[in-house]
C-alpha cells in the first residue's frame, strides 16, 4: 500500500472499475483484504463490476489532485486540523452540533428489521424468502407481480407459471 506514494496517477478521464483502482493504487492484497468485504457490505456488489466515478468519484480526485490516495488524505487531514481564522492558537475546535454520523449506518437490528417490519404491514401479501427475483412488474391497481427461483419452482395458480407470484 506504500507504493502508491510512488505510483503516477493515472492519465485520462475515462472511468474505471473499483477493484482497477484499488488494486492499481494499493495493490491486489488491499483489493482483497479491505475492498472486497467493504463493498461487499456497502455496495453488496462486485468492485470489479463497479465504476469509480459512481461510487467514490471523491477517489479518483484526489489522486488527480495530489497524485496519490495517502498525500490526499494527508492533505485533508492538515486542512481540518488547521486553525480557524481568528482562532487563538491552540485553541479547540468546536465540536460540530447534532450527533457525530458515519457513512456506515444501518438499522439498529440490522437491515433484516426493515424486512421483517414491513412483512408485518402488509396486509394480504405473500411474502416469500430465500429465493432469487429475476423479476418485477407493475401489475396495475393488483400490485406487482414478480418472478424469481428457489430450486423448486413452486406453481402459483393466480399467476400462471412456474415461480410466479402477485
Amino acid at each position: 500500500m506504500g507504493l502508491d506514494l510512488f505510483i503516477r496517477p493515472r492519465n485520462g478521464s475515462t472511468d474505471e472499475s473499483l477493484a482497477d483502482f484499488l488494486r492499481r493504487r494499493l495493490g491486489q492484497e488491499a483489493l482483497d483484504k479491505i475492498g472486497e468485504p467493504l463493498m461487499a457490505g456497502i455496495h453488496v456488489a462486485d468492485p470489479e463490476r463497479l465504476s469509480l466515478q459512481a461510487t467514490f468519484p471523491r477517489y479518483a480526485e484526489i489522486e488527480r489532485r495530489y497524485g496519490s490516495l495517502i498525500r490526499g488524505m494527508i492533505a485533508a487531514r492538515r486542512q481540518h486540523a488547521a486553525p480557524r481564522p481568528g482562532a487563538a492558537p491552540g485553541a479547540p475546535r468546536p465540536s460540530s452540533s447534532g450527533p457525530k454520523t458515519t457513512v456506515f449506518m444501518t438499522l439498529y437490528g440490522g437491515l433484516m428489521e426493515l424486512v421483517e417490519t414491513l412483512a408485518a404491514r402488509l396486509e394480504g401479501a405473500t411474502i416469500r424468502t430465500g429465493c432469487t427475483v429475476t423479476s418485477l412488474t407493475a401489475a396495475g391497481t393488483e400490485g406487482t407481480e414478480g418472478n424469481g427461483r428457489d430450486g423448486t419452482e413452486p406453481r402459483n395458480p393466480a399467476s400462471g407459471g412456474p415461480g410466479s407470484w402477485k
